[in-house]
């Protein structure tokens, strides 16, 4: 393996360590290569607030550099079907964030990860012009942490095939399929062990399909149930380590809104179900169910029980980093 190979494998293997970057940029700036001085730019203006002297110098430098160079550096990306790339695409001075065809992706991503070894977030886009049989051909590095492939007109069969793909992506923890077509099989993705942040906001999720899901799962065992089914596990092991959940303009009602709060949450902190037909937000100021709930988000629904809350649930609501009821607000 070559220095610079080895210096790309560390920030590949840690990202969101700056360390390796600027030992990556001593490399770089040995070889004369630009990109150590822009890579060490943007280290040191990500740690300094503003107003901090000299600031202003390096942001002039930071400029001067994209702007001779940048169109260089995002040529290659462009090349292999990356859009919307942009000199705000740099982070810490290296691209963080592509959006991609799944089609180009299949074919590219190799190449990609070798470009952009500090990737962590990916936004794929078209996954429905993929055919069955592509889905298994996927592969995602064991470096991504989030994947956005919202507003793909998804099928249910389709999230599933994905669902296998990224299996094995062992450090991603945040999915987007918000705008995909998906009933409760939009939660089939919670089977990932290590998904932590599920957005699922404008799908097809409804009440009884949310209940009926959580039944499924909560009743089925290993030997009972079929191929679809064996995807998933206890859904007290599903919901035990999610720590966001976004399900706004769900059609979700009172049955989707007791479905929620029959669960136990541990490790839930954030949640929202703006816009989705509740009638009521008490059961979900429960200590128990929701231990470490630091954010309730319930917009644009017709809440009728405020001011019936018992006075531990008005007690624990304000208490919330973040609550946000309105058009509503407590008694």
């Amino acid at each position: 393996m070559t220095d610079e190979a080895a210096f790309i494998e560390e920030i590949r293997r840690t990202p969101e360590d700056l360390t390796p970057r600027l030992i990556y940029a001593d490399f770089l700036e040995d070889q004369g290569d630009p990109r150590g001085e822009f890579i060490r730019v943007q280290c040191e203006l990500s740690e300094m607030p503003t107003g901090t002297p000299g600031r202003s110098e390096l942001m002039n430098r930071e400029r001067e550099l994209l702007e001779t160079f940048g169109g260089e550096w995002l040529q290659p990306l462009k090349q292999l079907g990356v859009r919307g790339l942009t000199f705000r695409s740099f982070e810490h001075g290296l691209l963080e964030h592509i959006r991609i065809s799944a089609v180009d992706y299949l074919q590219h991503w190799k190449e990609l990860f070798e470009l952009v070894p500090a990737l962590v977030s990916l936004e794929l886009r078209n996954l429905r012009d993929l055919h069955d049989d592509q889905f298994h051909q996927l592969s995602f590095p064991n470096q991504l942490a989030t994947l956005d492939v919202s507003s793909g007109k998804l099928t249910g069969m389709q999230l599933q095939r994905l669902t296998a793909a990224l299996s094995l992506a062992d450090n991603l923890t945040t999915l987007d399929v918000s705008g995909n077509p998906l009933s409760s099989d939009a939660l089939s993705v919670l089977s990932i062990p290590q998904i932590r942040r599920l957005k699922a906001a404008n799908c097809s999720i409804t009440g009884d399909s949310l209940a009926g899901w959580f039944q499924r799962n909560s009743s089925a065992s290993g030997s009972a149930v079929d191929i679809l089914r064996s995807l998933f596990v206890t859904a007290s092991r599903l919901t035990s380590r999610i720590t966001e959940l976004d399900l706004r303009g769900n059609a979700l009602g009172p049955q989707g809104y007791n479905a929620l709060a029959d669960q136990i949450w541990p490790e839930l902190l954030h949640l929202d179900v703006s816009s989705c037909g509740l009638t009521a937000v008490g059961r979900l100021a429960n200590s128990e169910h929701f231990p470490l709930l630091k954010g309730l988000v319930a917009r644009n629904n017709r809440l009728t029980d405020l001011d019936r809350l018992s006075p531990e649930q008005q007690s624990f609501l304000p208490q919330l980093s973040v609550l946000d009821l309105r058009p509503h607000s407590l008694p």
